[in-house]
């Protein structure tokens, strides 16, 4: 089980009407992951990473602007030389 903290800042600069300005925000999340590892030979073992199960979701500006950390598959395998 792994445990992330991410944050994401946005700054946005501009004119408007001849007048610069800038707009801020930010935000945080925390995306979980789980793997198994699973040994089915002495030789060979497989594995499977659930990364960021819980689709986590950045909402920057009143929730105008998000961003989800989307959820992924990742199988894997080994296999030892002796």
């Amino acid at each position: 089980m792994n445990l992330k903290y991410q944050s994401l800042g946005l700054t946005f600069y501009g004119m408007d009407s001849g007048d610069p300005f800038e707009v801020s925000d930010s935000d945080w999340v925390i995306p979980l992951d789980f793997g198994i590892l699973w040994e089915v030979h002495p030789r060979v073992t497989i594995g499977i990473l659930f990364q960021n199960f819980n689709e986590p979701t950045f909402s920057l500006f009143g929730g105008q602007l998000q961003a989800t950390e989307i959820f992924n598959l990742r199988p894997g395998i080994a296999v030892k030389n002796k």
